[in-house]
């Protein structure tokens, strides 16, 4: 509207050069739209927000092609390694996570696997409520828990009532380790 109201006050003084203002007026509106458009990132917790801070690219799975930061797209392209080598297709899978840049839900997409949590929206919750859903729906209870972890140090609580639950009730036969996830497997 600032853009209306201005072009019609340099057209009312309609002086020789008005169309050239005029022109010049809309062409540095656009260039500067475009502009700040392509060049800044609105990405959430990236260390910078400019296209200068892009230094990846996420390589499988359903984000395939996005320029992110550096270490966003190491880790999305991990998780898919660790989850496609340790999680079996048709799975029932839980994906535990927390970490600030950790793949959330998305891995719940990367093969075919049944998700085993009531929610997929990011974050999502890990407390009794999972064993009231798995007691309605027992067809859900995982057979693989993936948790968050960092080259083999656990990054949920250990006092947290899923890692409560992993140790004390889901009985696991076999932990594997990825890079960024923890795979407890029945």
């Amino acid at each position: 509207m600032g853009c209306y109201f201005l072009i019609s006050a340099v057209n009312k003084r309609n002086t020789e050069h008005s169309n050239a203002i005029v022109y010049v007026l809309i062409i540095s509106l656009c260039v500067l739209s475009i502009f700040g458009k392509g060049f800044i990132v609105k990405a959430g917790r990236t260390p910078t927000n400019s296209i200068l801070g892009i230094r990846n690219v996420i390589e499988e799975g359903p984000a395939k092609g996005i320029f992110t930061h550096y270490m966003l797209g190491y880790v999305m392209n991990s998780d898919y390694e660790d989850i496609r080598a340790n999680v079996e297709e048709g799975a029932k899978c839980l994906i535990v996570t927390n970490m600030v840049d950790a793949a959330g839900t998305t891995p719940y997409m990367f093969g075919e696997y049944e998700v085993c949590h009531f929610s997929v929206i990011d974050p999502t919750t890990y407390d009794e409520r999972l064993l009231v859903y798995w007691n309605q729906y027992p067809e859900k209870q995982p057979e693989v828990i993936a948790v968050d972890c960092w080259y083999g140090q656990l990054m949920e609580k250990e006092d947290s009532w899923i890692i409560q639950y992993i140790e004390n009730e889901f009985g696991y036969k076999e932990v594997v380790d990825g890079k960024y996830l923890r795979f407890y497997k029945r």
